[in-house]
């Protein structure tokens, strides 16, 4: 399982106290038995396994406004038994039950990053990001690189990944494993192509 990139957090959700809520990040892992009327409340983007049939009430809250002061309520809904419940452009907050209320039920939750594309002309016009959440085992992506550009990758998965690079000699490479310079293996992989020359494409 990979997913690209981050996601901050930081608003109370109206059916659980503060001190209850589990913030979850991309790549952390988390998993509890939710007894019997009870919820597991928690903050992030998440990939969602369990033993029985579950619910989620979520909240969607608008982390654009003004100096994160006031975040507002986007949207919120309930969904049941759903693989990834999360965003990239807003706070989410979610609580989780059984559906039968009488159960205990085992809850995993992988904190993840869904896909986004950002516009550059709604940032700084010199900037594009994207991200891929993808459950599969691998996948291809071929990105165009200007001339004078930068390309960042960053990876994060559950089973430490290996990246093999290969670039001409006028691209930069540097790489940055679980915080370590130059190592090449990780659960958090961050590479940076810098293309000193003509445009290329990297896979």
């Amino acid at each position: 399982m990979i997913a690209f990139f981050l996601l901050r957090s930081s608003v109370a959700i109206t059916w659980c106290n503060d001190e209850d809520v589990i913030e979850i990040r991309p790549g952390m892992i988390e998993t509890r038995t939710i007894l019997s009327n009870h919820r597991l409340c928690i903050s992030g983007s998440v990939v969602i396994k369990s033993d029985k049939p579950f619910e989620a009430e979520y909240q969607e809250y608008n982390r654009y406004s003004d100096a994160y002061k006031d975040l507002s309520l986007e949207k919120e809904g309930k969904r049941q038994n759903i693989f990834v419940l999360g965003s990239y452009y807003f706070d989410v907050k979610m609580s989780i039950k059984a559906v039968n209320e009488l159960e205990d039920i085992q809850i995993s939750v992988m904190g993840v990053t869904p896909s986004f594309e950002n516009d550059p002309k709604a940032s700084d016009g010199y900037s594009e990001s994207f991200g891929v959440f993808t459950s599969f085992k691998s996948f291809d992506c071929t990105v165009t690189l200007p001339s004078i550009s930068r390309l960042i990758v960053t990876a994060i998965n559950q089973v430490p990944l290996k990246f093999t690079v290969k670039h001409p000699d006028d691209v930069e490479l540097r790489i940055n494993a679980n915080g370590q310079e130059d190592a090449t293996t990780g659960n958090n992989v961050r590479l940076i192509l810098y293309n000193k020359g003509e445009t290329i494409q990297h896979p």
